[in-house]
Parts: structure tokens; sequence; C-alpha cells
């Protein structure tokens, strides 16, 4: 009877221990190596288009617009007017200002009497101890109310010659928060302005990558959206700091665009010979995750999946070029990853 106790025992401890075992093993994942290369003298790096220059223009007083001369989509010049500010209260303010300096002007040829006579007045009794004692105060306390009358006209009659509000740069018109008749307050926004024309192609290399340019050197860019078209662009400023996380200099490209045609935001390549070759990875394009937003791969560390962050240099529909991010030979899913989080247990299918 005993010996029977004991086998059920031991066959139901066997059984925990399996199912636990099953338990343990995650979801599968195909998974492939990771593999190295040199690359060729054509370099290819992922492009970005960007605006050549920004402005955000806000008031610089309050201001209610009489007239608003441009709008959403408009190209504008440098010095073209957009706003022109209703003048109105400042022309009465202006006129209030200048009758009470002629009243301080009176004022102080009144105190240029006082000051001559005042012996001559209290001897006679018209000036009394008082008035005599606080003249000099009298004089000054007038100075003083025209000085800030000069300043207060100055400052009204600035404003009066600045009543049109012009855009300080070239460039494209892409919001806009006052209308005709509306009323702002001193450094709110009214216009954001984006310069369209040239364009700016912003990428990233790596350091021996980014040893092989320089500013003014040519170079195409090949635009996504509009079937890899290409475009001669000139560098116009090569990083002189590392960026971190991922240890690459940011390379600007300018570009033209008299027409429009190439838009803030687009998606490219930008393409020129290397003087030197360099090691990239090279990962099936199945590989690729997006987390929040970023590439990254899901690499597989003694049955454990770990999700890191890579550099993308380029893409087709077959595999991915990466700069960092992973090494020579490490295994990583090409199928099934989706959704795994870092950390997870996971089975190999190779």
């Amino acid at each position: 009877m005993r010996r029977g106790i004991s086998f059920c025992i031991v066959h139901f401890t066997f059984c925990i221990v399996s199912a636990c075992s099953r338990a343990s093993v995650g979801p599968s994942v195909a998974v492939a190596r990771v593999q190295s290369r040199m690359t060729s003298p054509e370099i290819t790096a992922t492009a970005v288009l960007a605006a050549h220059d920004h402005a955000t223009i806000r008031a610089s007083r309050a201001c209610t617009a009489a007239r608003v001369q441009v709008e959403i989509g408009a190209h504008v010049m440098r010095q073209d007017p957009l706003v022109q500010c209703d003048g109105t209260a400042l022309h009465a303010q202006l006129n209030q200002l200048r009758a009470q300096r002629r009243e301080a002007e009176a004022q102080t040829k009144r105190n240029q009497f006082l000051l001559e006579h005042r012996d001559e007045l209290k001897s006679n009794g018209t000036m009394n101890d008082v008035q005599f004692a606080g003249l000099d105060s009298d004089v000054a306390q007038n100075d003083a109310k025209i000085a800030r009358l000069d300043a207060d006209i100055a400052t009204t009659e600035n404003a009066l010659a600045n009543l049109t509000i012009a855009s300080p740069i070239d460039g494209l018109v892409v919001d806009q928060q006052i209308v005709a008749g509306q009323s702002v307050a001193a450094d709110a926004v009214l216009f954001e302005i984006v310069g369209a024309d040239p364009l700016v192609a912003s990428f990233a290399l790596t350091g021996d990558e980014a040893d092989s340019l320089a500013v003014g050197d040519p170079l195409k860019i090949r635009i996504d959206e509009l079937a890899d078209e290409s475009v001669d662009a000139t560098v116009s400023f090569v990083g002189p700091e590392l960026q971190m996380p991922n240890h690459t200099f940011t390379v600007l490209a300018t570009l033209p665009n008299p027409t429009g045609r190439f838009k803030i935001g687009m998606t490219g390549f930008a393409d020129f010979h290397a003087r030197t070759q360099h090691q990239v990875f090279v990962v099936p394009a199945s590989a690729l995750v997006l987390r929040g937003g970023d590439p990254s791969l899901v690499v597989i560390v003694d049955g454990i999946a770990r999700v890191r962050p890579v550099v993308v240099k380029s893409r087709s529909s077959d595999e991915i070029i990466l700069v960092s991010g992973v090494a020579a030979n490490d295994w990583i899913a090409i199928k099934g990853q989706e959704g795994l989080q870092d950390g997870a247990v996971v089975d190999m299918r190779r």
C-alpha cells in the first residue's frame, strides 16, 4: 500500500515539473544572424526635409488688426506687410501726452519767473515761507514730469511709425492666429512662417562617414514620396558634436525648391561618394519593429528577448542596413517578435 502511495506522489511531482517546464517556454520566434559587411564607396543615408528658416511672428505691443494682408499658404518676402494695426488709440494717446507737455512747459515758464523774483515776492508778502522753501522742489518735479512725458511721447510716436508688422524672412505662412478686427495682447503669436526655398535635408552619419563630407561638397537627395526623384544639394553643415545615444553626427544639405515641389517633412536618402569604407550590419527587412516611433530590433540573448534601438542607414524591401545597435552574429527575431516585451522568454526557431 505504501509503495503505491509513493509511486503516486512521484508521478504527481513529475507531472507538476513537466507542466512547469512546458509553461516556461515562451512564444516561438523565427531568428536569424546579424550579418556584417564593408560598405561600398557609395554612401546612402536616410534624410528628412526641413525648413531652411523659421520665424514666429509676435505682437510687440497690444494691437487691434485694422488689416490682415496675408493668409495661410501665402508666400511672403522679407519686409512684406503681414498686419496693419489700428492706430486710433495711439493717436488719441499722443494728443493727450502733447497737451500735458504743453501744460508742463507753461509751468516751467512760471517757475522760471518765480525763481527770478522769489526774494522780491517774499518781501512784499506775495510768496509765503512755505512756498519760498518748496520752490526748488516744485521746479525739480516739473522737470522730471517733462522728461517722463518726452519719453512717453517718443515711445508712442515710435509705435505709430511701426503699425505695420512685417515678415522678417522669405517663406511660407503655415499658421495664422489673427484676423481683421481682432485685438491681441503684447507678445501674442500672430503667424508662423517657414523658409521653403531652399529646403534643408537633415541626416545622420557615423564618424567615418562624416569624415567624407565637408561644407560645400555636392551630393544627391532622393525623395521617397516622389518615386525617388533626385535633386542636387550642397552640404551646408557638418555637426561638430557627437549625438547620443546613436553615436552619429548631424549633417545638413541645402537644396533648391523654387517651385515648392519638395515639401517639409518629406523623407528620402542622401547619396554621396565616401573616401573610405566602413562596417555596417545587415538584417532582413522583417526584423525591424517600431517602439515609440523609433526603429528597434528584438535581439535574443540566452532565450531572452532584448529590445534594442538601432540606427537605420538605408532599407529596401529585402534588407535593412544598420550603423549601430547590434553586433555581427547577434541572434535577432525576424518573425513573431511583434508585441514582445523586453525580458520576455522566447522559443527560438531557426
